[in-house]
């Protein structure tokens, strides 16, 4: 029941991230700084992800 609800959860953060916060930093004229910034960090926790485990 625990990594349900934990699935669900991070569902739900992916929703309000897609939904709210990319659309509104777009919309402040840095669109691809904001884009730029999104696609380090997926980068940098992945290769901490990766690194210490």
């Amino acid at each position: 029941m625990l990594p349900g609800g934990l699935a669900l959860a991070a569902g739900a953060m992916l929703f309000v991230i897609v939904n709210n916060v990319i659309p509104e930093s777009h919309s402040h004229g840095n669109g691809k700084v904001s884009s730029i910034a999104l696609v380090a960090g997926f980068i940098l926790m992945t290769i901490l992800d990766t690194a210490l485990t």
